[in-house]
């Protein structure tokens, strides 16, 4: 059972990730990549134990939301912040 729910979260959010990457650059601006969002995802997925097993997942993520920020790619940053949010939800 756990294994189809995570299988069902996988999909969910490849499906928003691909969703977010088709939309425009001031909608996935407003899906929350501005730094207060990011800020607390990070501050998320750093309270995870180390040895959760997606916190990797989560940290790698995180980095590249931080890379397509600094590079202004919205649409981008927006879809790895949300792949870091689910990652750390699957601990």
């Amino acid at each position: 059972m756990i294994k189809n729910l995570n299988k069902n979260l996988l999909g969910a959010a490849l499906l928003s990730a691909v969703a977010l990457s088709a939309a425009p650059a001031p909608a996935a601006t407003l899906m929350g990549c501005g730094g207060d969002h990011m800020m607390k995802v990070n501050d998320y997925v750093s309270a995870l134990p180390d040895g959760a097993p997606n916190k990797w997942v989560a940290n790698k993520e995180l980095a590249l939301a931080s890379t397509a920020l600094s590079e202004s790619k919205p649409g981008e940053c927006a879809v790895h912040l949300s792949r870091a949010e689910h990652a750390g939800m699957m601990h």
